[in-house]
């Protein structure tokens, strides 16, 4: 049984909660208001930069060639897909200047689940670095393909650019990538550490559960108002 198969089925579990959200269901039928839509172009940018560093503390960490290359790509996938997604066509589709997108502040829960990822990235060897990281994509792509299948908006719709994005074949690549390096490290791992793999990885599913509610909420610090200048 690979690692995957041990937690697909939770994984699952957690996926019908993200889209049963309010937030989801309404983006999918195009009614999501525009401004919680920016909000959450604006955190999710913030999380990509988060997400590169612990990319490539993975690569620091790599055994050999072939390792540091996944990971290389991994790295490349949100620093030259993801992320000039959003500093452009954010720019152009929704008015976000890309000053505004780097000086925007982390919001609580976003700032909560990258100190996780970052954390494991630089006490764990790989294995803890890559269970981390793994709900991430595992999440996105699941959730965006069941939105897929119910979203009926019309192509250059910018929600439904936002389903494509995760639905395509660059990110879908990357998925498929870094589940196969989860499954070949926990591959010959005890059964308690497989326990302690499985715990970093759901403690991430649930911070990717709570985004969509700070995201429909848009929820930031209770004195948020302190970071301004």
């Amino acid at each position: 049984m690979t690692f995957l198969d041990r937690v697909w089925s939770r994984t699952l579990e957690i996926v019908a909660e993200e889209v049963k959200h309010p937030h989801l269901q309404e983006l999918a039928a195009g009614t999501l208001p525009i401004e919680k839509f920016r909000f959450q172009a604006k955190q999710n940018y913030k999380y990509l930069l988060e997400y590169a560093r612990a990319s490539a503390i993975g690569l620091a960490k790599a055994p050999d060639y072939q390792t540091m290359e996944r990971f290389r790509s991994y790295l490349n996938e949100v620093m030259e897909n993801e992320v000039p997604f959003y500093r452009k066509y954010y720019r152009e589709r929704l008015d976000i200047p890309e000053e505004e997108l780097d000086t925007t502040i982390m919001a609580n829960i976003k700032r909560s689940y990258t100190s996780h990822e970052l954390a494991r990235s630089w006490e764990g060897a790989l294995p803890e670095l890559v269970a981390a990281l793994l709900p991430c994509a595992v999440c996105y792509h699941e959730v965006a393909k069941q939105l897929s299948s119910i979203c009926h908006l019309p192509k250059g719709h910018i929600y439904r650019e936002w389903i494509d994005m995760y639905t395509g074949e660059v990110f879908s690549k990357a998925v498929d990538d870094i589940v196969d390096l989860m499954n070949q490290l926990a591959e010959g791992k005890s059964e308690s550490e497989l326990s302690r793999l499985e715990e970093i990885y759901f403690v991430s599913c649930q911070y990717e559960l709570l985004s969509w509610d700070m995201y429909y909420n848009m929820v930031t610090w209770p004195m948020d108002h302190v970071f301004r200048r």
